[in-house]
């Protein structure tokens, strides 16, 4: 068994060979074992405990103890102190030792009031009599002797169930450990190794915190405190992942499959259509990825700084005065991202992410956009029925119960991939006697339109229309944004190209942004768009393609997935090929997979990010009582009518595991998909073909979505 400093060495080593990653994004597999387990528990245990008592002597020292870090110093160390009793309770399990088990409940039991209600109880700013009585309930904590480790000869057994509530407190975590028949060796692991990462780094900090009293920065300290939490709130998820997800099987050596043969299969075929592509010169790019991060921060730094403030005269001193000291003042710059970061402030991250769609930034969009000879934006009317969460769990329920007729059967292979376009006249819902309008009208929806050739548009069918054209296929796209920000104009960049590259039009469609508009709006908004798109190409359109295609990045990708499903629920008509690139797949708060680690330590999607588009979009919106939430796991039914499907990943993306899952699955199924991981990219990289930094790769990357196109063209 390794020694805790080889443990610490070893890890420590993945991390800086993994590019300062907590997730290395070279790896291809998650293999541990059960001595590994062992190991990382123990050895967190015990840093954890290491850290508690350092947080003591750093509360004890009032010299450093800022007010305005009162309740978070109180936070960190409340969240260390949980984390331990929850890792005792691991310990427990796995050596199956139940005596202790029952014991270390009861003593849950009996810290909860002092403990787990208090932080519930502390705010922003708390009393000096409320700080100095919970110093001292810490003060008790820390003074309290270590409990005995347990003898940690075990054996592991499979996990055979899930429980799908979500508990923070300990004695409820110990409630779960108790229930469950065994504990997932690898994404423990997995989880426990970016813990120990989390813990050294925060050693660091707290060591120069100590070490300088009077000149002590808490914002690194906060910052690395952060991944705790996540762990902290995840654990229960963490525990009871299967093993036997793609992400921890060896898809190189397949030397963890011996004696499971359909598995085994399953890893090769998915092998055969996984692409990875890396840059030519991996070193030299992560060196240029680094001042790209070093540029995110800054931005974000800055603009935290000036959009905090209402005034828009405020606005402009703020950037002024703050943006040649964050650019000459790396410390500042940094310590201002971090505090921001760990600020929690969700108001002030979606008035940032707003801003990207101003009027300023398209504006400079309509100068770097490529030209293109057709570009118009007309305004649809709403003209089906609306979706809502109910009709959308109704349609899903009502197909899969009818999944068994052999007359659904028939009905599914006439409505499959139909070439023709038959002209359906809608059922009328609004009083528009166009079919749609080119100015802006309530309860219509606006369409980009960009095309390398005219396009003869006709507002009103009966009329008849000057001419029609024919095409090998129309592009409709849905753009991403975390459903809080961006609009059609920061998406032409790429859409250009690729409509003039394979000399095809491209409709966008667009949707109203969270948290004006919650869950399932946006999905009922581009429903209504495409079922217009498909009964009106011809006739108002004056296009007459062979095919159609549907694609979305992010956000849109989730969107078109679900149109996807609805398509084959409701029956209407499935595009003929699907293209989604780094798609949200997974919108749960708790939900764990490999790549979620990377959340506190990325700079485009941290955990704030992640926090302030889930609330601003499904906040208190069980997903697994609505499926469209959570597209990966849409039942087999309706992943077997899927078409052709393209999938382009991000290996710098904290959700690069939704797509990467959702490809193994199709490919399970035997449907036609391709999964094209790029593993050094970041989330949006469509959008950074410009940035000179990393421009070369995305611009790469956007080159070969442009072949898959031209390929399911061709097909």
């Amino acid at each position: 068994m390794e020694s805790y400093a080889e443990i610490r060495e070893n890890i420590m080593l993945k991390y800086d060979k993994g590019y300062s990653k907590l997730l290395d994004p070279l790896r291809t597999t998650y293999c541990y074992n059960s001595g590994q387990l062992k190991s990382y528990l123990n050895y967190s245990k015990i840093l954890c405990d290491d850290l508690i008592y350092k947080m003591g002597k750093v509360k004890s020292q009032e010299s450093v103890y800022k007010c305005h870090y009162e309740s978070k110093l109180i936070n960190v160390t409340q969240v260390l102190i949980k984390i331990s009793r929850k890792v005792h309770f691991l310990l427990y399990k796995l050596c199956k030792d139940h005596s202790q088990l029952e014991k270390l409940l009861e003593e849950e039991s009996e810290d909860q009031n002092c403990l787990i209600e208090e932080v519930e109880s502390i705010d922003s700013k708390i009393s000096d009599v409320t700080f100095k009585c919970s110093q001292r309930s810490n003060q008790n904590l820390l003074k309290r002797e270590p409990r005995q480790q347990p003898n940690l000869e075990f054996s592991l057994t499979s996990l055979d169930f899930k429980i799908e509530k979500c508990f923070l407190s300990p004695k409820a975590f110990g409630e779960i450990v108790k229930s469950i028949d065994g504990v997932s060796i690898h994404s423990t692991c997995l989880a426990t190794e970016a813990l120990i990462k989390i813990l050294v780094k925060m050693e660091v900090a707290i060591n120069g915190i100590l070490q300088s009293p009077n000149n002590c920065d808490f914002s690194e300290l906060f910052y690395r405190s952060e991944y705790l939490r996540c762990y902290e709130d995840t654990l229960h998820e963490i525990i009871q992942s299967p093993d036997d997800e793609i992400y921890y099987l060896d898809i190189t050596h397949n030397s963890n499959l011996s004696g499971q043969t359909q598995i085994k299969e399953q890893v090769t075929k998915f092998q055969n259509i996984l692409k990875i592509v890396l840059p030519e010169n991996q070193q030299m790019y992560m060196t240029r990825y680094k001042y790209f991060c070093y540029f995110v921060e800054l931005a974000f730094a800055i603009s935290s700084k000036a959009l905090s403030r209402n005034s828009y005269f405020m606005k402009i001193v703020k950037t002024l005065v703050h943006s040649p000291v964050y650019v000459f003042s790396k410390r500042r710059m940094r310590s201002q991202y971090k505090a921001f970061i760990t600020s929690g402030d969700l108001d002030l991250l979606l008035k940032i992410a707003k801003s990207t769609g101003s009027t300023f930034s398209r504006f400079c969009c309509y100068f770097i956009n490529p030209w293109i000879k057709f570009h118009k934006k007309i305004y649809i009317p709403k003209s089906y029925d609306r979706l809502d969460m109910k009709s959308l769990n109704k349609c899903l329920d009502d197909f899969l119960m009818t999944e068994s007729s052999p007359e659904l059967n028939k009905l599914s292979k006439k409505l499959h991939h139909s070439l023709s376009f038959t002209h359906r006249k809608p059922k009328q819902l609004t009083p528009y006697k166009e079919t749609f309008t080119y100015k802006k009208k309530p309860d219509c929806l606006c369409l980009r339109i960009v095309s390398p050739f005219p396009v003869f548009l006709s507002q009103n069918p009966s009329k008849g229309i000057s001419k029609i054209t024919d095409c090998d296929a129309v592009l409709i796209h849905i753009h991403g944004g975390g459903f809080v920000c961006q609009t059609t104009s920061q998406h032409q960049i790429y859409l250009r190209r690729w409509s003039k590259q394979n000399n095809i039009p491209v409709l966008m469609l667009s949707y109203t942004l969270a948290p004006e508009a919650k869950y399932p709006e946006s999905i009922d908004e581009c429903y209504q768009q495409y079922r217009w798109i498909v009964d009106n190409i011809e006739t108002s359109l004056g296009l007459r393609p062979k095919k159609i295609f549907l694609s979305g990045d992010s956000a849109g990708g989730l969107i078109g997935t679900d149109l996807i499903a609805l398509a084959i629920c409701k029956k209407f008509r499935i595009p003929d090929g699907f293209i989604s690139i780094y798609p949200a797949l997974l919108l749960k708060y708790e939900a764990f997979t490999p790549s979620r680690i990377n959340l506190f330590d990325d700079k485009m999607m941290n955990q704030l990010v992640k926090e302030a588009c889930y609330n601003a979009y499904c906040k208190d919106i069980d997903p697994d009582q609505n499926p469209f939430l959570c597209p990966m796991f849409l039942p087999d039914q309706i992943l077997q009518r899927f078409p052709p499907t393209r999938i382009s990943l991000a290996g710098l993306d904290p959700i690069h595991d939704d797509g990467y899952k959702f490809a193994y699955r199709l490919s399970n199924l035997g449907k036609d998909v391709i999964c094209v991981d790029n593993k050094l990219l970041p989330h949006g990289f469509l959008n950074f073909g410009l940035v000179p930094l990393i421009g070369s790769e995305c611009n790469r990357a956007i080159d070969n979505i442009s072949s898959m196109i031209s390929e399911l063209i061709n097909s």
